[in-house]
């Protein structure tokens, strides 16, 4: 975490002030974080694991929306929710034990109406997490599942294995069988 804030360009005494008010906890797999519709009242940094952000269809089925680890997008909770006290949009869930670090939302707010500089640093957060969403719709409009799923093994690299593979099919938007097919096909073409 401290490598990272410092690349983010904050001092020594901010990444103190932010790290004083924070709560580091190991998280279970499984652990639901925050569900859907809840006003979440934390932003969570990723130090080791794996979460996933996901939504409930009208028929129950729930799609993955994005994965946070430590080596990608390591901010988990949507922060315009949080900062803005909305209802959660999604649900957060721990789906390889993690280590995490929890920033109330109450103090990230109070921290970003500080100063120029606190400010500057959640927008950046903000445009780091826009673009990645950007991207990943574009993605999905543009590209074959094939090519989806190539790209999620590119992201992902670490995770790819490690994860149930309908957390993968939902976040590319198709259903499990035809991610085998996939996978099937690419591993014989590799074979050849």
């Amino acid at each position: 975490m401290i490598d990272f804030l410092k690349k983010q360009r904050l001092n020594d005494g901010q990444i103190a002030e932010l790290m004083a008010n924070s709560e580091t906890f190991s998280a279970k797999k499984r652990t639901i974080l925050v569900k859907e519709g809840d006003v979440c009242d934390h932003i969570y940094f990723v130090q080791s694991g794996v979460l996933r952000a996901g939504v409930h269809d009208e028929e129950t089925k729930d799609w993955t929306h994005c994965f946070y680890d430590a080596n990608g997008l390591a901010w988990a909770g949507l922060f315009s929710n949080c900062l803005l006290q909305k209802p959660s949009d999604y649900f957060l869930e721990v789906i390889e034990d993690a280590q995490i670090i929890a920033f109330s939302a109450t103090y990230l707010r109070q921290l970003r109406k500080s100063n120029m500089e606190w400010a500057s640093f959640f927008t950046c957060q903000l445009l780091r997490n826009l673009d990645y969403l950007q991207a990943q719709n574009i993605q999905k409009l543009k590209y074959s599942p094939e090519k989806r799923y190539v790209e999620f093994t590119k992201t992902y690299p670490k995770i790819v294995q490690s994860i149930p593979q309908h957390y993968i099919a939902s976040y590319i938007g198709i259903a499990p069988e035809s991610l085998s097919r996939i996978r099937k096909r690419l591993n014989d073409y590799s074979l050849n």
